[in-house]
């Protein structure tokens, strides 16, 4: 809590003075009832803790920085990225053909693993690329990185999916727990409650980057190192 006084928080170890010039000492207003504070114009009210800021892509709330810088900024972070991981397979690249005395030889040498993980890589890099450039303010760039891996799932109209109140499910027998079938063997349902009824229905974030695949393919190049 703090107290506040003429829009001013007041320090209530500090002396200060009132509005209509009176002085009053460090610690007054510890000392005094509410009535009393309230008399000479001091309130309480809760502490509001202030705005969070991503200061990578915001000012200030609400005062987001230039679009275009942003997205120059990610994209040259992506291409160095790629540039970066692809030099740790060079070493392997560079020692199949230093091994190889033909262009045949090179190529049964080179690891399958690492071609396909060298050509994965520069497709990640450009999908990211068109990623970023396909974003059309710093909301979308911020999403693209920072979201949520999963969000609610929406309708047409953009309300939140919840679970339904009730679920169809395969009857059981009660002596053995095994599934009811009718004569031709299709399995005999029953509407029972949903366990989940009215908790939000969560997706993959469609809004996210492929960091995911980045990192899927950072474990391939650790597995073909190791080959």
């Amino acid at each position: 809590m703090a107290f506040v006084h003429n829009g001013i928080t007041l320090n209530p170890n500090k002396a200060w003075t009132h509005q209509d010039g009176r002085q009053f000492p460090a610690g007054y207003i510890l000392t005094t009832d509410i009535a009393t504070r309230e008399s000479i114009g001091v309130t309480m009210v809760s502490d509001v803790a202030p705005a969070y800021v991503d200061e990578e892509y915001y000012w200030t709330a609400g005062n987001p920085k230039d679009l275009d810088e942003l997205k120059a900024k990610k994209i040259y972070d992506t291409k160095n990225h790629c540039t970066l991981v692809l030099r740790q397979s060079d070493e392997l690249v560079t020692k199949a053909l230093d091994k190889a005395n033909t262009f045949a030889e090179f190529k049964a040498a080179k690891p399958a693993a690492m071609t396909t993980f060298r050509a994965s890589m520069r497709t990640v890099s450009n999908t990211r690329e068109a990623e970023i450039n396909a974003c059309t303010t710093v909301e979308q760039l911020r999403e693209l990185f920072k979201g949520n891996a999963q969000v609610q799932q929406t309708d047409s109209e953009g309300n939140g999916v919840v679970h339904p109140d009730t679920i169809e499910r395969q009857q059981t027998n009660e002596a053995d727990g095994t599934g009811v079938v009718d004569a031709e063997g299709n399995a005999v349902m029953e509407t029972v409650p949903n366990p989940i009824a009215g908790t939000p229905v969560m997706i993959a974030n469609p809004g996210l980057a492929t960091a995911w695949l980045m990192r899927q393919l950072n474990k391939l190049l650790a597995t073909s190192a190791g080959s």
